[in-house]
């Protein structure tokens, strides 16, 4: 939300039968408010600019008229949503392959499985036929047809600036190795966690 009077805002969209209602909670303050009524005057009538926020006018509208289409409403961006065609105006839906926050709200309210929605680029159906095939080996480099142009071409390193100070010689390990430390100990008394300054068996002079 952009106004910061209404920090805590949760909307809930619920169609009663065919009674063309809505129900929407608004939590504003402390004591929520309730706002129950047909759905064409709610949606139309909404004067205060919190309703202009809250009830998504396009976007109940639409699942009431069809259910693959609609519009949501995140902050101060809007998404509009066809899950037929399975796209979003955000375009994290085509891009990703994977319903965006508006889809899902969207899924949701159609009561649909979410992994229909999914690309099928992240199901297991299609890492299968993926590898299916006959796999060849490479073969050893002297039997390789590397074209002249790939073959005339001279790679240089990066151009590199040495940093102030001693040169690190190991490795930056990787996010999933494992880090062991080195635990020093006390040459006073051979135990770790403290050194010979601190040591509380260290003779006194």
């Amino acid at each position: 939300m952009s106004n910061g009077r209404y920090r805590s805002v949760e909307h809930r969209v619920t169609a009663n039968g065919s009674s063309n209602r809505i129900s929407v909670p608004i939590f504003v303050n402390p004591r929520p408010q309730g706002i129950i009524g047909p759905l064409p005057e709610a949606l139309e009538n909404g004067e205060k600019p919190i309703y202009k926020q809250v009830l998504y006018s396009d976007y109940v509208k639409h699942f009431f008229r069809k259910a693959h289409a609609g519009k949501n409403t995140d902050g101060n961006k809007d998404g509009l949503v066809n899950l037929s065609e399975k796209t979003c105006s955000c375009m994290k839906f085509q891009v990703d392959k994977l319903p965006c926050r508006h889809a899902l709200a969207a899924i949701r309210f159609a009561k649909k499985p979410f992994g229909d929605f999914c690309g099928d680029c992240y199901k297991t159906t299609s890492w299968v036929e993926a590898y299916s095939g006959n796999i060849f080996p490479v073969g050893h480099p002297s039997e390789w047809t590397i074209p002249e142009g790939v073959r005339s071409m001279v790679v240089y390193p990066p151009p590199f600036r040495a940093q102030a100070g001693r040169p690190k010689k190991k490795r930056y390990k990787s996010a999933g190795e494992h880090r062991n430390g080195n635990t020093r100990h006390c040459t006073i008394c051979g135990k770790s966690g403290h050194s010979r300054q601190n040591c509380r068996n260290a003779q006194p002079c």
